[in-house]
This record gives C-alpha cells, structure tokens and sequence, in this order.
C-alpha cells in the first residue's frame, strides 16, 4: 500500500485540477489499479457517497493504516490542509510526491532504532558473561564452596596477625540486609539442599554462607539490569518504557538460564 500511495495520490490531484469534486476524485481513482489499496479507496468512496464528511473518512482510513507510519503522516498533513482552508489540490500533489522520501527516511530512522536495541541487547549479553566472571574470580579467591580455602585465605593473618580477624559469614544471621539474599540461594538451589545452617561447621569449612551470598547478589543484579536494559530498549523502540515488557521477557530467561548452568550450580 505504501507503494501505491504516492501514485494514488498524483492522481488524485490530477482529478481535482480537472476540475472534479473530492468524490468524484475517488471514483475515477477506482478504475485504477493500485494493488492492495484498491480495496481502501473502494471504502473511502463508499463512505464519501452515504455523506459522512471527508475529514471523518480520511481518520477512519488513517486508522486502519495504524502499520503505516507514511499513510498516516500523509493523511495527517492533508487534513490540516482541508481544515486550514488551504489550496488542497497543491497539497495532495506535494503529498504525493514526497511520500516516497518520507518512507524512505522513515525505514532509514527504523533502521537506526533497530541498531540501537541490538547494541542493548550486546550490552546485556556482555554483563551476563562479566557478571560469570566476576563471580568464578570471588571463587577462587575466597574459596568458595572450597574446604582448602582461597587464593586469600591466610593473607589477613600475615598483615594483621594470626587470629586478629575472623572470617566475615555474611549469612550468619548477623547482617540482616544480606538475609534475603541468603534465603534467596536457598530458593533457587545456589547451595547443596543439605545445607540448612550456614553456621553449622560444614557450612563454614566449606564457605557456603558468602557462596550464597554472591550467587544471590549477582543473580538479583541480572534480573535487575534486565527490566533496566529492556525499559531502555522499549524506550528506543516505541517511545514508552512499558514496550520493553516484550524485551525483557527475552532477556530475563537468557540470563537466568545462562547464570543457573554457569554459577548457580558451580560448588554445588
């Protein structure tokens, strides 16, 4: 349709610098062949012809042509045009001929939009991998899930003095902020199922309350950054931070997958 509007429209204003009426206009643009648009200006001449006004019959078309970006700016000039007074055979023609550029700068802004939410989804992609790498270093330096210890353990003691510290448990009970997050590794399986006291021997030996603890950190700052980064994306899109739900659904089960297959039974 979008094809076939310009040359529609080229016509339509010939028909009125011969001196036809709108009406008449759309009835001789029906011996004409304009592909899938046929149909539509067999609507607005029925319509034209039970007498509903003009301007009434160009919305309801813009309205059907919601898919349209170039249709309905097209109409929307032209009924300022009607509305106004001004010379409406001018401006169907200057319509007419700057539909096709119109379409063309518009698939070009589409395109660059499009650009724009990939790199978002690059972005996201990328934090997911930093986030697994963030979390294989904590690891390995705290000794995660590790009853021999970290690539840390014992350095407090040799800046400070043996005993001067003791290991911090951040799901020892003693930090309430961290307690969802421990309960949160409990939900989702981040440690062994046997694991039901983070203060109990087995549960210190093997550093199993800090696992619990990172894990959740790190999985909440996914999650987070995935309704963040998909808002984002709806914003670029549509216009409106509620279009990116459809993003975030994509991302959200991406990241969850990877971080569970990745970390989230990594010591388990």
């Amino acid at each position: 349709m979008e094809d076939q509007f310009p040359s529609f429209l080229k016509d339509l204003a010939e028909s009125k610098r011969g001196g036809m009426t709108i009406l008449q206009a759309f009835g001789s643009a029906r011996d004409t062949d304009y592909g899938r648009l046929n149909s539509e200006i067999e609507k607005i001449h029925n319509e034209l012809t039970w007498g509903i006004p003009f301007p009434r019959v160009m919305e309801r078309f813009s309205k059907r042509m919601k898919d349209s970006a170039v249709i309905q700016e097209s109409v929307s000039i032209l009924l300022q045009s009607f509305k106004s007074g001004g010379n409406i055979t001018k401006t169907i023609e200057a319509i007419g001929e700057d539909a096709s550029k119109l379409k063309e700068t518009i698939q070009k802004k589409d395109s660059k939009i499009k650009q724009q939410v990939f790199i978002m989804y690059i972005i996201y992609f990328l934090f997911i991998g930093i986030t697994i790498g963030i979390y294989v270093m904590l690891a390995q330096l705290l000794g995660l899930g590790d009853p021999g210890g970290g690539a840390l353990d014992g350095i407090e003691d040799d800046f400070l003095g043996e005993g001067q510290q003791e290991a911090v448990n951040f799901c020892s009970g003693e930090i309430i902020a961290a307690t969802p997050l421990c309960e949160t590794a409990k939900l989702f399986g981040f440690v062994p199922s046997e694991v039901t006291d983070f203060t109990s021997e087995f549960a210190v030996e093997h550093n199993y309350g800090n696992m619990a603890y990172y894990k959740s950190l790190l999985f909440w700052m996914l999650m987070i950054q995935g309704v963040a980064t998909g808002a984002v994306a709806g914003q670029i899109s549509e216009g409106s931070p509620s279009a990116g739900v459809k993003h975030a659904l994509i991302m959200l089960p991406v990241a969850f997958i990877v971080f569970m297959y990745a970390v989230g039974l990594a010591g388990v």
